[in-house]
């Protein structure tokens, strides 16, 4: 397997000799290092060779029924270097439409290792997958399928495009680059009111911006998100505020990228149908990697520029607050280091003013909850995460951490590596997953997960990663002045599944 240094070697000469003319012609006064894109292309190129070679030689075993060592990865990020040597052709023509991309796609397929697969074989591969209740996973739950959202589903391909977008010069024009960061001083939280007695009560929703999609084994043909917000309406009582937890997809794109306006679509245009449960001002989103590959365009400029999110004021970070609890909302993917914004963090604090922001937090005296996308621990609970474990709690100690990003329903225990703050994971308000193998040997850092069946009339086939569909679900976070409580539900049930 080539390093980062190997592949970025074999690139520069191919990204100089294709682009400086392009880059040169169009604004000679810009600065644009070539070398440092090359470094991170070959970064990108070293991470996608290693999800694919893991995850090609899981699946495959799994397809043969023969064991094989788990694997792990980043789900999404699974077949992506297939999709580099071999692109939809709807995409190849996109790609073809923009010079610089063109130049720099082409290059990185001419350097990067082979797929193990040929186009027949993807295709066989695909054929011979199982498409009902029971699926083949990987150890977290991820669907080996090429149903919508599933690990082989071809619209992930537009992912990568949108990312390698993301590091061409903004100046170009074109959708290239990325929208600018907005900052606020939050020195005035949002000061939330309850809409009865005096409880405040919050729906937590994550990874939910799918849209309309057909789920197998789910009779809402509208799909999961739909499902989920139905559920919301059936509650006694409406929610008064909503947060999302963010991923809105492939890409959170606006109107400069493809697929087009996948923001407005996906997130607000879903929000509209539940005027009781999304009101003005009384949602929140945050940003995220998905968001993030839309080179946060349709995020800052769409999602957040809409009246459903007016109380953000533009800030993809944001403090809000009631009696004794103070809610700090992060964007753990724009200053993100890590490679496709995968891992979450904050980045340098040169740069980065929520760290002062977490500050002025801890500063009110209040118990505070923290709010992110990515994930604050390892999906096992049994270590930190690369980067925003340290990055937050060198700021803050927070009393409850929700994050999404993981695509399952997850509450930690006092025994996983968060110790006595309460961690949660709610990424499971959409996205397709089955019930997750990795959970059976890491149950004593848990003390709930998302493993209901989607369809419950359908046996369970246990061998070799084959496991049933889950229940997608959501949370309600309730404050009072004695307290919080917390529940989570699963679509198509009023009672909560697990409560604190």
């Amino acid at each position: 397997m080539a390093t980062q240094q190997e592949y970025s070697e074999r690139l520069l000469p191919l990204l100089s000799e294709g682009l400086e003319p392009h880059v040169l012609s169009a604004s000679p006064e810009q600065v644009f290092s070539i070398e440092a894109l090359a470094g991170t292309l070959g970064e990108i190129l070293e991470e996608l060779e290693k999800q694919h070679i893991g995850a090609s030689a899981h699946v495959q075993a799994l397809v043969d029924e023969q064991p094989i060592e788990p694997w792990d990865g980043h789900g999404e990020l699974a077949f992506l270097l297939y999709f580099l040597h071999n692109p939809p052709a709807a995409l190849r023509e996109e790609i073809d439409a923009l010079p610089e991309l063109r130049i720099v796609w082409d290059a990185m397929a001419a350097v990067a290792a082979p797929s193990p697969f040929t186009p027949a074989l993807f295709n066989t591969l695909s054929a011979s997958l199982p498409t009902q209740a029971n699926v083949k996973c990987n150890q977290w739950g991820d669907i080996y399928g090429t149903g919508k959202y599933e690990l082989l589903d071809t619209g992930w391909a537009w992912t990568l495009k949108n990312d390698l977008m993301n590091h061409m010069p903004k100046w170009l024009g074109k959708g290239y680059g990325i929208a600018n960061f907005v900052t606020h001083d939050w020195k005035v939280p949002i000061k939330l009111k309850p809409g009865s007695g005096d409880k405040v009560t919050i729906a937590i929703i994550g990874d939910w911006g799918s849209g309309k999609y057909t789920l197998s084994g789910l009779a809402n043909k509208n799909g999961p998100a739909i499902a989920v917000m139905d559920t919301l309406k059936q509650l006694p009582t409406p929610p008064d505020y909503l947060i999302h937890l963010g991923d809105t997809y492939y890409s959170g794109t606006g109107p400069n990228r493809s697929p087009k306006n996948e923001e407005a679509h996906n997130l607000i245009d879903m929000l509209k149908h539940y005027p009781s449960i999304a009101k003005p001002g009384h949602c929140f989103t945050l940003n995220s990697n998905h968001e993030m590959y839309g080179g946060a365009y349709g995020y800052f400029d769409v999602a957040l520029a809409n009246p459903l999110f007016s109380s953000q004021k533009g800030c993809s970070y944001f403090a809000m607050e009631y009696e004794d609890w103070i809610i700090a909302g992060i964007d753990s993917a724009y200053f993100d280091p890590s490679i496709m914004y995968m891992d979450g963090g904050l980045g340098k604090k040169s740069k980065d003013p929520q760290y002062d922001f977490l500050k002025q937090i801890k500063a009110s005296g209040k118990k505070s909850i923290v709010m992110s996308h990515h994930t604050g621990l390892s999906t096992d609970g049994a270590s930190p995460s690369k980067y925003l474990w340290k990055n937050v709690n060198s700021e803050i100690k927070p009393a409850f951490w929700y994050w999404g990003h993981i695509h399952l329903g997850v509450a930690y225990s006092s025994k996983a590596y968060s110790g006595n703050m309460n961690t949660r994971c709610i990424g499971h308000s959409s996205m397709p997953f089955a019930i997750p193998p990795g959970m059976a040997s890491c149950k004593k850092n848990i003390d709930w997960y998302a493993d209901t069946p989607l369809d419950s009339t359908e046996a369970l086939q246990a061998v070799y990663y084959t496991r049933q569909r889950a229940k997608n679900g959501f949370a309600i976070l309730t404050l009072s002045k004695s307290g919080i409580t917390e529940e989570v539900y699963e679509i198509g049930n009023v009672n909560p599944v697990w409560s604190n």
